[in-house]
Order: structure tokens, then C-alpha cells, then sequence
């Protein structure tokens, strides 16, 4: 439940009183509750909301590190499309893993650890094998080879 502090509690309640909905409901004088129904509709609807902003990121992201390495020659080029695809690969863990309690049933708790265990890869792939991808960058620019 998402609360907020609302100043002109009046005005919210002119507003939200007609609607005759679940969504708004006031608690108090001074505080709002939002409630969004937990339904498998509004779950996908805000899943493929928020992926679109995700994926213009990652678009975006994925064209600017082409650009990057078409700048570089050799070794550096093959890194940092070795790096992208790195990049690319484990950041589209976390959409898919978030969607392992909605797709299997939500109060199974084996899809909330399944979920977090998803997470937990993504993390350390993306942190972890980035850096070393990055550094291997770093060593093909300046001729290190060790």
C-alpha cells in the first residue's frame, strides 16, 4: 500500500469521493491510501509499462557501446562487444525473474525464492563479470596483456 501525506485533504476528498472505487480509500484526515487490486491483469499491465522505458535503456545503451566499439580496432573492438553482450544478457535477468511468482502461483514461496535467486545471479554476473569485462577493456587499450 503506497501512503501519502496530503496537505489539502478537502480537495482529495471532493475529487476521489464520487468515484465509488477501491483504489482510493482515506484512512484518516491527513493521509491517502492508494491500493492497486493485486490481480494478474494490473501485474502484467505495470510489467510491460515498466519494461518499456527499460528496453528504450537498454536500446540506447546497446547503441552507444556499438558506437564505441566501432571506434576501436582489434582486441578493444571484440571487448567491448564482449562487454555489451555481457551487459545485455544479465540486465534481462531481472525483468524475467521478477515475473516467477506471477507466472507460477503467487503465494508459493518456492517462486519467491526462485525469484530471489535470479536476482542474486543477475547481480553478481552483472556487477561482478562487467568489472572484469571493463578491465579487460581497459588492458587491450593501453597494450597491457597480462
Amino acid at each position: 500500500m503506497l501512503q501519502c501525506d496530503v496537505a489539502m485533504w478537502g480537495i482529495w476528498k471532493l475529487l476521489c469521493e464520487d468515484q465509488g472505487s477501491d483504489v482510493l480509500r482515506s484512512d484518516s484526515h491527513t493521509t491517502l491510501s492508494i491500493e492497486w487490486p493485486s490481480t494478474q491483469k494490473t501485474i502484467w499491465l505495470f510489467w510491460v509499462l515498466s519494461m518499456l522505458p527499460f528496453i528504450y535503456i537498454l536500446v540506447t545503451l546497446a547503441g552507444e557501446l556499438k558506437a564505441a566499439g566501432t571506434r576501436e580496432t582489434g582486441t578493444v573492438s571484440k571487448a567491448i562487444k564482449n562487454a555489451t553482450t555481457i551487459l545485455l544478457v544479465t540486465w534481462l535477468v531481472y525483468p524475467i525473474a521478477y515475473l516467477f511468482p506471477v507466472i507460477f502461483e503467487p503465494t508459493n514461496e518456492g517462486a519467491e525464492a526462485a525469484r530471489q535467486l535470479g536476482y542474486t545471479i543477475a547481480d553478481i554476473t552483472a556487477k561482478g563479470l562487467f568489472g572484469l569485462m571493463i578491465l579487460n577493456i581497459a588492458k587491450a587499450r593501453s597494450g597491457d596483456s597480462h
